[in-house]
């Protein structure tokens, strides 16, 4: 989805792993949240943390908060892309 969005510099499949992916996943352990809690990314962007976060916690509710419409274009799509609810 990089190519038709370009919402990020990093076009390596291998980097987008450790760069995006791990990075947000990194916050975990730090949120010690109940099962039904709800989280916000405001300036969602490309959806870095917010679509990993969602993925791995589908218990949460997390909503996805961007401005720009290139931007909400692709979380939208992603969403309806995806079987997990945002």
């Amino acid at each position: 989805m990089n190519r038709t969005y370009n919402l990020t510099a990093i076009d390596d499949p291998l980097r987008m792993v450790s760069h995006h992916l791990l990075d947000s996943l990194v916050v975990l352990p730090h949120l010690p949240m109940p099962e039904a809690a709800s989280l916000a990314d405001a300036g969602s962007g490309a959806g870095l943390p917010g679509i990993p976060l969602a993925v791995a916690r589908p218990e949460w509710r997390v909503v996805l908060a961007e401005s720009n419409e290139k931007k909400t274009a692709f979380l939208r799509q992603a969403r309806s892309s995806s079987a997990c609810v945002m």
